[in-house]
């Protein structure tokens, strides 16, 4: 595993414990935004496009309304004018700065959409904040290995909280259970297990699908690998 890699996986448990608070309160103050309007659009692409899907699934649960899995391509087409107003988009994206993200955010705000980003970059006057009316700022620390891994635990319990959630009581239990999951050298067994295949086939469905769809990028990212969510 790339050691940069290595480093920031172990630093998630106390980066949760430390930023639970901050980013339930941060996700409190934002859902007004999110309740005012009928519908949810989601964006992204790569970790934080599983970001999205795992955001489709636990807004769908708790809503009762599917969000709209918004392609940035269309944002590239000679489309029809047509009305977003009644849209609020959360656009997902670690630097802030991805190219087809911020045209497809920057479509969707001129046809009048409402837009939170949520991304990891600490920089205030990143592209992104040009196109959106709230930033939520994750806060998860440098991402200094390609992949990025605290910034995906942050995008998934902020997302969390943005649903209404109270994310507080269960911080400890997710810690803990990292810590386990470290301390047990799962992680060598995995590799014990998965070096001699040719392919690696993820399956999971609903909350837990967007595992399997990291899991299986992350492979590809890290070992070149043949590796399907």
């Amino acid at each position: 595993m790339n050691s940069y890699m290595k480093e920031e996986i172990l630093e998630q448990a106390n980066l949760i414990s430390s930023k639970a608070e901050y980013w339930s309160k941060r996700a409190i103050a934002l859902r007004d935004l999110i309740k005012s309007k009928k519908n949810i659009v989601l964006l992204g692409r790569g970790t934080s496009g599983n970001a999205c899907v795992f955001a489709s699934y636990l807004f769908g649960l708790t809503t009762g309304r599917h969000p709209i899995d918004f392609r940035p391509w269309l944002a590239t087409q000679d489309t029809p004018q047509s009305d977003w107003s009644d849209c609020v988009v959360l656009a997902y994206t670690q630097s802030g700065e991805s190219t087809d993200i911020v045209l497809a955010t920057k479509w969707l705000k001129e046809r009048g959409a409402s837009v939170i980003a949520i991304t990891n970059a600490t920089n205030a006057q990143i592209s992104i904040a040009k196109v959106s009316d709230e930033i939520f700022f994750l806060e998860a620390g440098v991402e200094n290995a390609v992949p990025a891994t605290k910034t995906y635990t942050a995008q998934l319990i902020a997302t969390v909280a943005l649903t209404g959630i109270n994310i507080i009581p269960h911080i400890e239990q997710i810690t803990n259970s990292l810590r386990s999951y470290l301390d047990n050298n799962i992680s060598d067994l995995m590799v014990d297990f998965l070096i001699n295949k040719s392919v690696t086939m993820w399956l999971a469905r609903g909350l837990v699908q967007p595992a399997a769809l990291d899991a299986a990028l992350k492979m590809q990212e890290t070992v070149n690998s043949a590796a399907f969510g």
